[in-house]
């Protein structure tokens, strides 16, 4: 992988210590690979004072050198660049895994932060759900939660895009001045704005999709996981799509585009389809879609 020149390099381990960059298997991970950062050597200290669990947790021997040299894991990720020098990538906890992709969470708050208004952004993993919510700051009454999804949807894969964007006055921070992100709230569970359907595309979408999930209706930036779909519905999604609409699609384009807008502006891409010719505007009364 290249090596992002915009980052600094931290440098090179001081006299008696050696600095690893280890896989989760505490593998040695080659030049350019990110894994989390570990030190070793004489000034590792024991471990955390009346504290066993996390001391298990970041100390242990160093696996690489006799002896019993300890060796912290700090939680940090970073790599080897070609120049031989550490470079520093952020948190181990910064990264999360939501439907087979790995998402830096930092990259997503770089992304919001370009957007001009913006003065600060966070962006919380909730494992239960396996969605992403957006917590911003701003002064500019213009920057809208629709505002910023279209300005993410622009510059990041829908799988990064947040479910939930929520405005906050300041961002609750932690006594070192980080941003304190377990305390950053739960997003309430809203159906009151329902974004509608804009083209005859995504109003053929929206039918399918609302048999499917036995929902009154959706909307276009609904995410078709966080309203119960799975898998087997992706599957048979894809088979209704094809069946009623007559267009193609592979599994990957469901966890790649789960909404319906991302998912009528790929099959506006597909040389083959053109929606003018194939579709018209679906019809309240109609019992099945007009092709």
């Amino acid at each position: 992988k290249p090596i992002d020149a915009s980052r600094v390099p931290i440098g090179k381990p001081l006299p008696n210590f050696r600095l690893y960059v280890l896989n989760s298997q505490g593998q040695l991970c080659p030049q350019g690979v990110p894994g989390q950062i570990c030190v070793a050597g004489t000034g590792i200290g024991p471990g955390y004072l009346a504290d066993p669990q996390k001391t298990a947790l970041h100390f242990t021997t160093d696996p690489f050198q006799q002896g019993s040299v300890r060796l912290y894991r700090t939680g940090d990720r970073g790599r080897w660049t070609d120049h031989g020098l550490l470079e520093f990538l952020g948190r181990i906890d910064e990264q999360v895994k939501i439907r087979g992709h790995r998402i830096e969470l930092p990259e997503i708050e770089e992304a919001l932060m370009t957007l001009t208004g913006i003065s600060a952004a966070a962006v919380r993993y909730f494992e239960d759900t396996g969605t992403l919510a957006a917590y911003y700051t701003t002064d500019n009454p213009q920057i809208t939660p629709d505002a910023l999804r279209r300005h993410l949807d622009s510059r990041l894969p829908q799988y990064m895009i947040p479910t939930d964007y929520i405005e906050l006055k300041q961002l609750p921070l932690s006594p070192n001045g980080k941003t304190d992100k377990q305390k950053l709230p739960r997003p309430e569970l809203r159906r009151n704005h329902i974004d509608p359907p804009e083209t005859p595309l995504q109003e053929n979408l929206c039918r399918i999709w609302t048999e499917l999930l036995s929902l009154e209706k959706v909307g276009i930036n609904d995410n078709f996981f966080d309203l119960g779909g799975h898998s087997l519905r992706a599957v048979n999604l894809i088979g209704r799509i094809e069946a009623q609409l007559h267009i193609r699609l592979e599994l990957k384009d469901i966890f790649l585009y789960p909404t319906i807008s991302g998912l009528s502006r790929l099959i506006d891409t597909l040389d083959w389809f053109d929606a003018s010719r194939h579709l018209q505007p679906a019809e309240d009364e109609a019992d099945t879609i007009i092709i």
